[in-house]
């Protein structure tokens, strides 16, 4: 089922966002880092208590959270966006329909909120993510660019 995430999920959101930095630093080793535990709970509980800036959904398999995305919407001059900013699946729930769920909820939740258009960033590098997404109905509409500054 998928549904609006709350504090009390905190912790398996966490562990999630987690995963997902572990798949993003094995593509990126050299432009991404693993933070620890409690620096994932520190960036999803942004999302959770954002005042409404950002929203997460989960997929909640009878008491196990095991998919979320977080989203937030912008406005610019080609209309209101509803933007993906994480979508992650637990690696053991993979490829069982959770992603395709949780995707076509924020198509849905795009139409209430009146945007325009959904928007995501992913890797280049990350030919499975780009495959689900191109097969949810994505395409490449503009071209991200970016420059390390070192911090």
């Amino acid at each position: 089922m998928i549904r609006q995430a709350t504090s009390d999920d905190l912790s398996a959101l966490a562990a999630l966002y987690k995963e997902l930095t572990i798949s993003d630093h094995g593509l990126r080793p050299d432009r991404s880092e693993i933070p620890d535990d409690a620096e994932c709970e520190k960036r999803v509980r942004k999302y959770l208590n954002s005042n409404g800036f950002f929203g997460v959904i989960c997929h909640d398999d009878g008491g196990t959270i095991d998919g979320y995305a977080a989203y937030m919407t912008t406005t610019a001059a080609a209309g209101k966006f509803l933007v993906i900013v994480n979508v992650v699946v637990a690696e053991g729930s993979r490829r069982k329909g959770i992603g395709t769920e949780l995707l076509n909820r924020l198509f849905e939740l795009a139409k209430e909120l009146h945007c325009a258009t959904v928007t995501l960033d992913t890797l280049p590098e990350n030919a499975a993510a780009l495959s689900f997404y191109k097969k949810m109905g994505l395409s490449v509409g503009s071209v991200h660019l970016e420059k390390r500054i070192g911090l």
